[in-house]
């Protein structure tokens, strides 16, 4: 067909015949017969065009790009040629490349609403909230009924914690649009970080009212229940929030319902199983981390499934993930991936490398501090370190059969100081999670309470400088001795941290950093916990099974730290008896 010159009615009749091919399915049959139209014109813009479509239909992205940047080069003034560009190219992860076709489909045509909200998306995958939030008031000056725009806004103060803002929004919302079951959920949130539960309860009931296939009141509401202390009212309502996601059934559009919603569904179930003890279950439904999109998971394709049976003297590289603390915690389950490694390459923080390379000096392990660039085929398994667990608890049954090695401290830091009391017990009483940081933290002034009537020295194990207050604070303590070590940078210097923890007799310490390099190198500590502790410190116990040296002091009501300061007074009073003698 390409030898015969056409004529407009041979044309006429081939674009119907692809036409056809493509209303019924056969992309291969009408990307053919547009391929011979282009052999005869092969700048036919028509062609051009649907045959682009076609090859995005089927996947084929890069191609597509190809046929629509040479309808660009004919009319480069042709806005929706520039979006579909964008969208093709956003698809492959180009993203720079689609933000220049949306911002050029928008400079021809400022009016252009789609090109606005793909921009908005482009920005919200690479984390540029800022950026969203202007796109957002864009759309919004260019259409005051665009109700996913206010929406969308809504949800961008939410999550920076500016409530009043929101909710001003979402009034709007429910002016133009009243009763949109996203909007009464982001209602609800914003009332529940203003600490009116039941106002909070009120919005999430109507919200799964108006559409009981959404499942983000749902899990709100276990979200709430969790943070008041319900943890088998939180666990039933994540339960119920998973099992609605299942079904996938008509998922209201305000909603911008996605696959991240259920990821987080998944993974607060995970933590209240882990709360309650069950680990196995637990740590399995902690996977779901590996699915977000900043995951590095996506980021190296991996297949979760890959390491559930690792065979024998494989060689093995662990990924680096989540913050030090976290790594110091999983790191725990290292010792039955070395059982069966040929070879074992960790990737951890920098300032933990020197103390994990002498506790495992003997053994056939390396430690490096990137992740790599990308994956090759040098070893059989690459795996998160978190996974460390699902894969230690499938193998060892019982988190109380593992027994962890505790880490070594240096023995060339000397930390050379005449203590004039005993005990000496090294302190942190401050946490910067963005989770757990305000319901774990107490005023420095709250914290030494724990040592009235107790001639004691305390070492600061604080990273950070004293503030103001906390150091007018310290004059008020005439039973403590207390001593900085400010030459320490305790947020840096992590091997000389531990060496400060280890010339101390006790550790007391809330739940940041401090506690799990404690327990890590087995030092006598208690931590006080707040009554909605992190799901790593379980619900009831008293003691963790990784960390056997730690003595585990729960609040027993919300924001209220009087009876663990009392309690641990007592306790701390006994064992200063007890050391005296």
């Amino acid at each position: 067909m390409s030898d015969l010159k056409l004529n407009q009615i041979n044309l006429d009749l081939l674009f119907k015949e692809a036409e056809n091919f493509f209303s019924v399915g056969d992309f291969d049959g009408s990307e053919k017969i547009l391929k011979s139209i282009l052999d005869n014109y092969p700048n036919h813009p028509d062609a051009l065009s649907n045959i682009a479509t076609i090859l995005f239909a089927q996947n084929k992205k890069s191609e597509s790009v190809v046929f629509l940047k040479k309808l660009l080069l004919q009319d480069p003034e042709n806005y929706l040629i520039h979006y579909r560009c964008a969208i093709a190219l956003a698809e492959l992860d180009q993203l720079e490349d689609a933000i220049f076709h949306c911002k050029e489909a928008i400079k021809i045509n400022p009016e252009y609403l789609e090109a606005y909200e793909h921009l908005a998306n482009i920005y919200e995958f690479q984390n540029k909230k800022n950026e969203q939030k202007e796109i957002y008031k864009k759309i919004i000056d260019l259409d005051k009924s665009h109700e996913s725009a206010y929406l969308n806004l809504a949800n961008l103060y939410l999550n920076e914690g500016k409530y009043f803002e929101s909710i001003i929004l979402l009034n709007e919302i429910n002016d133009l649009t009243p009763n949109l079951p996203a909007v009464q959920c982001s209602f609800g949130r914003a009332y529940y970080h203003l600490g009116k539960f039941e106002e909070a309860k009120k919005y999430f009931h109507l919200s799964n009212k108006l559409n009981q296939f959404y499942s983000n009141p749902i899990y709100m509401l276990g979200i709430m229940y969790d943070a008041q202390g319900h943890f088998e009212k939180a666990t039933t309502h994540f339960w119920r929030a998973i099992n609605i996601d299942k079904l996938n059934l008509n998922q209201e559009k305000n909603t911008r319902y996605k696959s991240e919603d259920k990821n987080n569904h998944r993974l607060a179930l995970a933590s209240s199983l882990i709360r309650k003890g069950n680990y196995l279950q637990g740590f399995d439904f902690y996977e779901s981390r590996l699915n977000i999109k900043t995951s590095i998971l996506n980021i190296y394709n991996l297949d979760p499934n890959s390491w559930i049976n690792i065979k024998p003297n494989s060689s093995i590289k662990i990924l680096k993930e989540q913050g030090i603390a976290d790594q110091i915690y999983y790191s725990r389950y290292i010792d039955y991936i070395l059982k069966i490694a040929s070879k074992l390459t960790i990737c951890i923080d920098e300032r933990l490398i020197p103390i994990f390379k002498r506790t495992y000096k003997d053994k056939k392990i390396e430690f490096i501090n990137s992740n790599p660039d990308h994956i090759d085929n040098e070893f059989d398994y690459f795996i998160p370190l978190a996974s460390l667990a699902k894969i230690n608890l499938k193998n060892e049954i019982n988190l109380n059969e593992i027994k962890p090695t505790n880490l070594i401290v240096s023995d060339e830091i000397v930390i050379s100081q005449p203590f004039k009391s005993s005990p000496v017990i090294g302190i942190s009483w401050r946490s910067k999670s963005i989770t757990m940081g305000e319901r774990s933290s107490l005023k420095l002034e709250n914290f030494l309470e724990i040592f009235e009537g107790i001639n004691v020295t305390i070492i600061n194990l604080q990273y950070g400088e004293l503030t103001k207050d906390e150091i007018f604070t310290l004059t008020k303590f005439n039973n403590i001795t207390f001593l900085d070590f400010s030459e320490i940078d305790k947020f840096h210097e992590i091997d000389k941290l531990i060496s400060l923890m280890h010339v101390c007799d006790y550790v007391v310490t809330i739940d940041n950093i401090t506690a799990h390099l404690a327990g890590a190198i087995n030092k006598r500590s208690f931590i006080l916990l707040p009554k909605v502790a992190d799901f790593r410190w379980g619900m009831k116990h008293k003691f963790n099974s990784l960390y056997p040296s730690i003595e585990l002091i729960r609040s027993k009501k919300i924001n209220d730290w009087k009876e663990v300061i009392i309690y641990l007074n007592k306790r701390l009073k006994n064992f200063t008896v007890r050391l005296e003698n």
